[in-house]
Order: structure tokens, then sequence, then C-alpha cells
């Protein structure tokens, strides 16, 4: 399974927009690693059929939305 996520701040503002193919895995590395992790009040998540489309997915979502905590040079800018 393919996974793009969306980390929402208790504004609802979305702060972090990532990718994985294990969730549980990745959002316990982002807890154990990030700084801002404690700033999350929500995590919504899509799942795609191929990596493919989950790239995909997650460039346009972090273009679209710009969340802080994505880094400038994940954006395709």
């Amino acid at each position: 399974m393919y996974n793009v996520y969306r980390h929402l701040n208790k504004n609802g503002e979305i702060i972090y927009i990532g990718k994985s193919k294990n969730l549980l895995s990745r959002q316990r590395n982002h807890r154990d690693n990030s700084s801002w992790f404690d700033d999350i009040d929500k995590i919504e998540y899509i799942n795609l059929s191929s990596k493919i489309e989950m790239d995909v997915a997650e460039l346009y979502l972090i273009n679209k939305y710009t969340p802080i905590n994505n880094k400038k040079d994940n954006r395709g800018d």
C-alpha cells in the first residue's frame, strides 16, 4: 500500500506532507526525530495504488500547500 499523509496543527493548518509504504513506521520515525511532532493535532492520509501515484500526489500537495516543515528542495521549485 502506498500512502501520502498530511500533518495538521490545532488550527487545521497543514504543517507537513509526506509519503510512505508503512504509515505506522514512518509516524514513529517522525515522533522520534522531528522537533515539530508535538504540534501535530491530526493526521490525514490517502491510500494509492502505485509508487508513481504516491510520488506525484506528494509533490502536488507540497506545492499546493507549501507546509512549513517540508524542506524547500522537496517542493520541486
